[in-house]
């Protein structure tokens, strides 16, 4: 049976069953997050579809350009990156930051589709996809429609993350002696763009995610407004300070209830030998 077939394969290799099964793991636990929110209606709106088309778009054309640059557009796939190649996910990881992992999904899987040069996709594009379903659950929080710092926060540890299961499960799997050697050797020329996308990703605000992304079902709910603090007593040094349209303005002062505390009059009436005792 071909289950029985995997199995043993893997009964025979513990690294590379540790990591398939923490890939495994942490997909279903982002997508479920995502889900749970019911990310996806956003994502499949005609505004979320269009933005997921942009990034896709915009990803392609910039994976184009690195290419070209560094004079590699015909090279085939490989488990290492370019040093611009990387550049070209900032699209990506944007709209998954603003929508959750199933624009994370969606967008890993229409960039398969036009970038894959194989038959069919295969594991670059397998790790990319882990890596923006990973993104987008940890857009939930912290958020960057909140945050400036954690978009970058969230894009370095969703990559290593990534880079620590599904990719480490590639290696493992192409029969590499795993050394830490090897490790920054494969990351190594991927670091560039990555920096260049985190530094891009810090210049963008809350207040861009806010406005562009506003329909996303991973914005945190605006917090509820606080009670009114007491009046402080106002020195006369800072009335003297205050501007004059400010010292001009009504001021309203709120009296305590008076009725409230106003005891009710009482009649007193005298005993019934009072008038007795006068008359003699």
């Amino acid at each position: 049976m071909p289950l029985q077939t995997v199995l043993e394969f893997l009964s025979q290799d513990p690294v590379l069953t540790y990591s398939l099964l923490a890939a495994a793991f942490l997909a279903l636990v982002s997508l479920g997050s995502g889900w749970l929110r019911l990310d996806f209606l956003a994502v499949f709106s005609p505004r979320g579809l269009l933005h997921v088309s942009f990034a896709v778009l915009a990803a392609l054309l910039l994976l184009v350009l690195a290419r070209a640059l560094e004079g590699s557009l015909l090279t085939p796939n490989s488990i290492t990156a370019t040093p611009l190649e990387n550049l070209s996910r900032l699209p990506l990881y944007v709209v998954t930051l603003g929508y959750g992992p199933t624009a994370g999904l969606l967008g890993a899987a229409l960039f398969a589709a036009f970038n894959a040069q194989n038959d069919l996709p295969s594991y670059p594009e397998a790790i990319l996809a882990l890596e923006l379903i990973i993104l987008g659950w940890l857009a939930i929080f912290p958020s960057s429609h909140t945050h400036r710092w954690a978009g970058p926060f969230n894009v370095l540890l969703a990559y290593l993350l990534a880079s620590a299961t599904a990719g480490l499960a590639v290696l493992q799997f192409s029969g590499a002696e795993l050394s830490f050697g090897l490790l920054w050797q494969i990351q190594r020329d991927g670091v560039l763009g990555l920096l260049i996308s985190l530094l891009v990703l810090l210049v963008l605000g809350p207040g861009f995610y806010r406005r562009i992304f506003e329909l996303s079902r991973i914005r945190p709910k605006p917090a509820q407004a606080k009670p009114e603090k007491a009046a402080e007593t106002l020195s006369l040094d800072d009335f003297k300070k205050a501007p004059l349209r400010l010292r001009e303005a009504p001021i309203k002062i709120r009296l305590p209830n008076l009725e409230r505390g106003k005891r009710k009059s009482r009649h007193l009436t005298p005993p019934p030998d009072f008038d007795a005792n006068i008359e003699d």
